[in-house]
């Protein structure tokens, strides 16, 4: 439930009076201010350069489908080697011991947040200028704000489309100076 309704882009939160008191589950969900509009035609595809050929990237993320997902922007789309990490320690390990050339980053991961993974990151020789790009369902400014004062480069939220964490991924890449090989 709690994954569905972050997908959606709204939190959930508990609440509990203490042991054996109960506990109390509430979610907020964001309300559209305009009628979505169906499109008369599909949108024309533009070829993708695979811009991460040659290149490894760092996935953290403890959700499967969406490990999927990003595993198939970074190989599929982008021709990069996509390794996954399900946890916030073994990312930075992971990182620190191999620097990928980028990494998409959840924030609310097991073990250690991904706010902290980046800080963390940021704060080692190895990992300082390896570009960092958090997905996450966390929508809100607060959040956002978060995550770039702790090292993050973007921030996109999910779900996201395929096509816009290609371009994306291209323009954090292009910023930190990282052309196509």
């Amino acid at each position: 439930m709690r994954r569905l309704v972050e997908l959606h882009g709204g939190l959930v939160r508990a609440e509990s009076e203490g042991e054996n008191r109960g506990s109390r589950f509430m979610f907020t969900l964001p309300v559209a201010t305009a009628p979505v509009v169906a499109e008369a035609a599909p949108p024309q595809v533009a070829p993708v350069d695979r811009i991460l050929a040659g290149r490894r990237e760092l996935i953290v993320e403890d959700e499967p489908d969406n490990q999927e997902l990003m595993r198939t922007v970074v190989q599929d789309l982008l021709g990069g080697e996509a390794v996954v990490c399900r946890d916030g320690e073994r990312a930075v390990f992971e990182a620190v011991e191999r620097p990928p050339s980028l990494i998409l980053l959840d924030l609310m991961l097991p073990s250690l947040s991904g706010w902290e993974v980046a800080r963390r990151l940021r704060q080692n020789q190895r990992t300082k200028i390896v570009p960092i790009i958090a997905v996450t369902a966390l929508a809100r400014p607060q959040e956002r704000e978060s995550a770039l004062h702790a090292g993050c480069d973007g921030y996109p939220s999910k779900p996201f489309a395929p096509d816009d964490m290609t371009r994306l991924i291209a323009a954090t890449l292009a910023r930190q100076g990282v052309g196509a090989r």
